[in-house]
């Protein structure tokens, strides 16, 4: 009868210790994943910008918790932070993103990690472009172009967009419904940090 209660009271012991330890090895833990995105020489204001563009970053928050789901994010986060930098006037930037310590890049997306446990990315802007041959032809009589779209101040994609859109409004309020562009040549010299656009418009 003894022995019994020992035997008992021993395999109490075992399952309250095997639900105890369970937890650990619940499923939810595996979800976690370490995100780290820094910045090297950028505003404050340039840091929030690609933080919050980065799918990298938000990809617990929406729901991306697979290997390939935040392999794909990684992969995406490559061309959405370029066109970040390109927005701000930084034309020459070097970004890594690393899945687990690897490059994404080199990771073929066929075949993900088995698990993701961190996402390192890091960004170096490089300088801030300004413009060098700032054109937009024809211009329609008194076309009025962003006050930012000349030589010498700083280049965006956002002010070439907007140049663009001018030249082609200029055309339409003189009656020519169908203008629109026709062409365009950006040229980036990193060495000298100078952006020449060339919009083309017909």
């Amino acid at each position: 009868m003894l022995f019994k209660e020992r035997l008992f009271g021993l395999r109490s012991c075992l399952l309250a210790a095997i639900f105890c330890v369970a937890p650990v090895f619940s499923p939810m833990f595996a979800l976690a994943v370490e995100t780290n995105l820094t910045v090297k020489d950028a505003s404050e204001d340039v840091v929030d910008r690609l933080t919050a563009a980065s799918l990298s970053v938000s990809a617990q928050d929406q729901g991306l918790t697979s290997a390939q789901e935040l392999l794909a994010a990684a992969l995406s986060d490559y061309s959405t932070l370029v066109q970040v930098l390109y927005d701000q006037g930084y034309f020459s930037p070097v970004i890594h993103i690393r899945v687990n310590g690897r490059e994404a890049a080199e990771i073929p997306p066929l075949h993900p990690p088995s698990t993701v446990k961190r996402i390192e990315i890091s960004v170096t802007t490089g300088p801030k472009f300004s413009f060098g041959q700032a054109v937009v032809k024809p211009l329609a009589t008194d076309t009025e172009l962003p006050e930012g779209f000349r030589s010498g101040a700083p280049a965006t994609t956002g002010l070439i967009g907007d140049a663009a859109r001018a030249g082609v409004s200029g055309w339409q309020r003189q009656g020519h419904a169908l203008a629109d562009v026709s062409g365009q040549r950006i040229r980036a010299n990193h060495q000298a940090a100078v952006l020449d656009a060339e919009i083309r418009l017909a």
